[in-house]
């Protein structure tokens, strides 16, 4: 006697309603086996949630990936790449300048660091530690070489954005430079401070940097120590 065949639609139908559910329940709502259910969703394509230990099941065409390939329904949550350890790959990867731990975990909302071990230990992303924080990179030679340089170059900026001084200050700061293009800092340090503005080289070094300001040297006039 040829075994019954359970159909495929009635495993499916009742994701159309509930979008996310657990082995459990489709179990229930269908009246069959995992077992059965299982060989339904595989042919048909499903995901499995990279939190809640993959507990929860969606199928292939419900979810509406964001640009870093997720998506969540409640607190559900699903990757386009399928499980944490292949969508931590993928996201340290794709990213331009690498990611630490707590960006991945602001990404993800789950806790990747475990993940992230195991993954060191089989060689599958590589870690290096810049100021004091452990950021996570590609494997591939040439793309690590230019994650690390973003990087680099966004922890630079970051510092310049730190000591920049306060928005009127640098106001008065740029007016000058733009009403006397032909002054150095030392000059406008002193003609900041005949106008009753105190401020520090550093302070207007960090402007020039930051705006990528070039600055004005005078012939002859030689810069005071600080």
């Amino acid at each position: 006697m040829r075994p019954i065949t359970f159909p495929e639609e009635t495993v499916l139908q009742p994701f159309h309603q509930h979008k996310v559910l657990r082995m459990e329940k489709i179990m229930d709502l269908c009246g069959c086996s995992a077992m059965t259910a299982r060989r339904a969703l595989s042919a048909h394509g499903y995901l499995t949630s990279y939190n809640f230990n993959a507990r929860y099941y969606t199928l292939a065409e419900i979810p509406e990936f964001d640009e870093h390939g997720l998506w969540a329904y409640r607190k559900v949550r699903f990757s386009r790449h399928g499980t944490l350890p292949r969508t931590l790959r993928q996201l340290v990867s794709g990213s331009s300048s690498g990611m630490s731990a707590e960006e991945l975990e602001k990404r993800l909302k789950v806790n990747p660091r475990p993940r992230l071990t195991r993954l060191i230990h089989k060689g599958e992303v590589a870690r290096e530690k810049l100021k004091g924080t452990f950021v996570y990179f590609s494997t591939d030679a040439v793309r690590l070489r230019d994650q690390l340089a973003q990087r680099c170059a966004e922890q630079a900026d970051a510092l310049v954005r730190m000591s920049l001084p306060a928005p009127d200050r640098i106001i008065a700061v740029l007016v000058e430079r733009i009403l006397r293009p032909e002054i150095d800092i030392v000059q406008l340090v002193r003609r900041l401070s005949r106008k009753g503005l105190k401020m520090r080289p550093k302070e207007i070094e960090a402007i020039f940097m930051h705006y990528k300001l070039t600055e004005k040297k005078s012939p002859g006039t030689v810069r005071s120590a600080r």
